[in-house]
């Protein structure tokens, strides 16, 4: 049987870690849902986005942008969904009829009371989508960075794409980090060994004066390309405790200044409390502007001014409660 193809968008509205839904009345117990529908014909889905929300919360969008595409099959048929996310407003969530829009805590995703009839649609926005929103003193949104990213582990399917990020970087004769992305990788056999080298890091295995560590890479899920990696490490050894802390991290040159740090600390510290360490400690270089504020941007508290022996340059050190 041929199942039916409807083509739908479901949009989020996100401010102040608050989202948008909406909650239908029909029920006893109350469904819940992100606000959209189904594609009329001679419409284009952003005006679909535009004319669902309004319906079914009363709210204008002014700006909005596509973020991504999810299918979603049925027995009988299938719904091919535009997920959009809105950047500016206007109006407040309103009650109808058959449903109520309001504003939740984004947590409430979560809540197995709330019966949600987009589950991918969440699933979408929790896994593959990572926003980072700027406000100013009164809560109004200054910037909103939202990229569909994932913090990886390394993989040998990822051979061309390591290789075409640390091509760029080596050529950029900009400074590499963290240590792990040093190693030789040229050749396949050479990654081979690269990948053997990082899982023996991070079982503890011919440490060398290192400390055991994770090695993670961040791919862009609409790209299919490395934007930078991490190094996490398990506890603090000496050269941790005067500089560098826990965490290590960089950006490929070409794609720094686009909000992907923000995301690879913020990703590599919830590994960090995965694997139990509640306070991170970091560093960087004073010089490095770029590098401190983003910690600081990740509510970091500063800690101490240390000074490196081998070349006396000062590095911030930094607390991150995780």
């Amino acid at each position: 049987m041929n199942k039916k193809v409807r083509n739908a968008v479901r949009t989020f509205l996100i401010k102040n870690n608050k989202i948008v839904v909406i909650k239908y009345k029909t029920h006893d117990t109350g469904y819940y849902d992100i606000p959209g529908g189904k594609i009329e014909n001679g419409e284009t889905n952003e005006e679909a986005s535009i004319r669902e929300f309004k319906e079914e919360t009363g709210i204008n969008i002014l700006k909005q942008h596509i973020t991504g595409h999810i299918t979603i099959e049925y027995p009988e048929r299938i719904f091919e969904l535009d997920m959009f996310i809105v950047d500016e407003f206007d109006g407040i969530p309103h009650e109808f009829e058959e449903n109520s829009s309001l504003w939740i805590d984004l947590d409430e995703l979560n809540n197995s009371d709330k019966l949600f009839q987009s589950i991918k649609a969440i699933n979408y926005l929790k896994d593959n989508t990572h926003i980072y929103i700027d406000c100013d003193n009164n809560h109004n949104i200054t910037n909103m960075n939202v990229k569909r990213v994932k913090l990886i582990n390394p993989s040998k399917k990822y051979y061309k794409e390591y290789k075409d990020m640390m091509d760029e970087w080596f050529e950029s004769g900009s400074q590499i980090a963290p240590w792990s992305l040093e190693l030789d990788y040229k050749t396949e056999k050479d990654f081979e060994k690269l990948l053997n080298r990082l899982k023996e890091v991070e079982n503890g295995i011919n440490l060398e004066g290192y400390a055991s560590s994770n090695t993670y890479w961040l791919l862009d899920l609409d790209t299919n390309k490395l934007i930078g990696g991490s190094n996490l490490r398990h506890y603090l050894d000496d050269k941790g405790i005067k500089y560098w802390g826990h965490i290590g991290y960089g950006i490929r040159p070409s794609e720094r200044k686009k909000g992907y740090g923000t995301f690879l600390l913020k990703l590599t510290l919830e590994k960090a409390k995965e694997k139990g360490i509640d306070k991170v400690y970091l560093g960087a270089y004073e010089e490095n502007i770029g590098s401190w504020k983003l910690m600081e941007k990740c509510n970091a508290t500063f800690d101490k001014l240390v000074y490196e022996e081998e070349t006396n340059k000062p590095i911030k050190k930094y607390w991150i409660e995780t």
